[in-house]
């Protein structure tokens, strides 16, 4: 295992994670909408 796959490894994690949020914080917005739209 080289330190560049570990760092590969790391980013792929962030990466993951930021999508994760950004996915959630759509999903929160979505739902916002709706209910104001109710």
């Amino acid at each position: 295992m080289t330190s560049s796959s570990i760092n590969l490894e790391k980013r792929m994690m962030n990466l993951l994670i930021i999508v994760l949020r950004a996915v959630l914080a759509i999903a929160n917005a979505l739902i916002a909408i709706q209910k104001l739209i109710e």
